[in-house]
């Protein structure tokens, strides 16, 4: 599937010299960056809701001892 973007004239002239340099096409150089972008966001997003279920469980206990974390680090 081909897409147009519009790419800022600043950042495309630096994808030119960025390509000449490495011997690379500007279609790999972007694919790599959105690859690696979209990774980030969706690691980060991961992380937000594990974070937000780690926050707002309730803790169960027995006798002093947190089954949750037990269980979670049985896990590990």
């Amino acid at each position: 599937m081909n897409a147009v973007l519009k790419i800022r004239p600043d950042l495309m002239a630096e994808l030119d010299h960025l390509a000449v340099e490495t011997h690379r096409s500007e279609s790999d150089i972007i694919n790599e960056a959105l690859e690696s972008y979209l990774a980030h966001i969706q690691k980060q997003t991961v992380a937000e809701v594990i974070a937000k279920i780690k926050a707002t469980r309730h803790k169960s206990t027995l006798e002093g001892i947190d089954l949750r974390e037990a269980i979670e680090e049985g896990r590990d």
